[in-house]
């Protein structure tokens, strides 16, 4: 799939004083002549679902089609409100970037003009076919920002020579203040959202999982439907359920040592008792999206095998202690919560940088003169945890494709 993320996370200070963490995305052109069905729709959902902006480049006007490609996330929107109704609107922000706009007299360049101009496209009217006024009263409904922003002609250099290859100097200068304009307003820190997956914020690492999720649902079937985005949904809920409860089991088990070296056998399977409803409990209330009320008991009953599981070490632990008789040595008991911890925060996917060095020089360059899309990710950093972003909660902003 044509969608490349760069390699490291820039690091930034919001107004609040927040350490955010950027990454930058870029996707290739889609809904073009170059790529199939299947490799737009797939490109354009993950770009959408990932993204707290998400960019869509067109070119001239918003025409139908621009506001039809959506219709996926029209209907994923439907079928959200059914099943996650507590988790509020199903996506945040959606920038429309027209470029060589031909109405400037009209609704003028820039952000302004865009909004007036977006009002204009996504107003309903009693002639209208009852299809089209349903794809824009429901797209005003899936996200929860729309937004608008009208570039002009970016000169002939870029437009109609192939030599382009993304220097500022080749831009007009009336296209690079625009551009400009738009990059400072959508990229001020004060104006970053963070990314929200399921009602929370997402992290670096919780971003890669939702990847590696996503990525295989898609794969699972010949065009990605909304159900398929539901279901990924639905699986990511369930994971973070499960590992909740994880935690919440080791963390119980731990404080058996807290204030001794050996414990009875007596006292640590009551603890065991208490520490298993705790975890089962957190996992009951956790909230998820349950579409397969067997499949949901299937999860339980793991949950449940793997906490006897754990609870087995915890004896042999407990015993080899006892049977040491190492009085004063510390149990290895915060040991084993901290390892299950972390064999169960998901695995983290390798993602090849494959953004042009004209992407990071200057924002203008992407928007102006890439066939395909630019983005980042912020996420915030908790000032206990090493530079690692990988924990940080996530702000992810994504472009969509230019089409030529």
């Amino acid at each position: 799939v044509g969608i490349w993320m760069w390699g490291e996370a820039i690091q930034i200070i919001s107004p609040s004083g927040e350490q955010l963490a950027v990454v930058l995305i870029d996707t290739q052109g889609a809904f073009d002549s170059q790529s199939t069905y299947k490799q737009c729709t797939t490109i354009f959902a993950l770009s959408t679902i990932v993204s707290s902006l998400q960019i869509y480049n067109v070119v001239d006007a918003i025409q139908e089609d621009a506001l039809q490609n959506l219709t996926l996330f029209v209907k994923y929107g439907q079928l959200a409100m059914e099943h996650m109704k507590q988790f509020g609107t199903p996506f945040q922000s959606l920038c429309y970037c027209v470029r060589d706009f031909k109405a400037p007299e009209e609704y003028p360049f820039g952000k302004e003009g865009g909004r007036q101009y977006m009002e204009h496209v996504l107003t309903t009217h009693p002639g209208q076919a009852d299809e089209l006024r349903l794809t824009r009263d429901q797209i005003s409904t899936s996200f929860s920002n729309l937004l608008c922003y009208l570039l002009p002609y970016p000169g002939m250099k870029v437009a109609e020579r192939r030599s382009f290859v993304g220097g500022v100097k080749d831009l007009r200068l009336e296209f690079r203040e625009q551009v400009r304009g738009m990059a400072e307003s959508l990229l001020a820190p004060d104006s970053l959202q963070a990314k929200i997956i399921n009602g929370k914020s997402v992290t670096c690492k919780k971003l890669m999982e939702c990847f590696k999720v996503y990525v295989e649902t898609f794969a699972s079937t010949k065009i990605p439907m909304a159900e398929n985005i539901v279901q990924a949904n639905a699986i990511l809920l369930i994971n973070e359920a499960i590992e909740k409860a994880k935690e919440a089991y080791c963390s119980e088990m731990d404080g058996a040592w807290k204030y001794r070296s050996v414990v009875s056998e007596k006292k640590l399977e009551r603890r065991h008792y208490r520490s298993e409803k705790a975890a089962i409990n957190i996992y009951n209330e956790f909230p998820k999206m349950v579409l397969n009320d067997a499949k949901d008991e299937e999860n339980r009953k793991r949950l449940k095998e793997w906490i006897n599981f754990e609870f087995e070490r915890y004896k042999r632990l407990n015993a080899a202690k006892k049977e040491a008789n190492h009085g004063n040595t510390l149990l290895l008991g915060v040991g084993l919560g901290v390892g299950a911890s972390s064999a169960v925060a998901g695995t983290a996917l390798a993602v090849a940088a494959g953004v042009g060095t004209a992407g990071v020089a200057a924002v203008p360059v992407v928007v102006a003169g890439l066939t395909g899309a630019f983005g980042y990710a912020v996420t915030r950093r908790s000032r206990r945890r090493s530079k690692s972003c990988e924990d940080i909660p996530l702000l992810q902003r994504i472009g969509g494709s230019f089409r030529r």
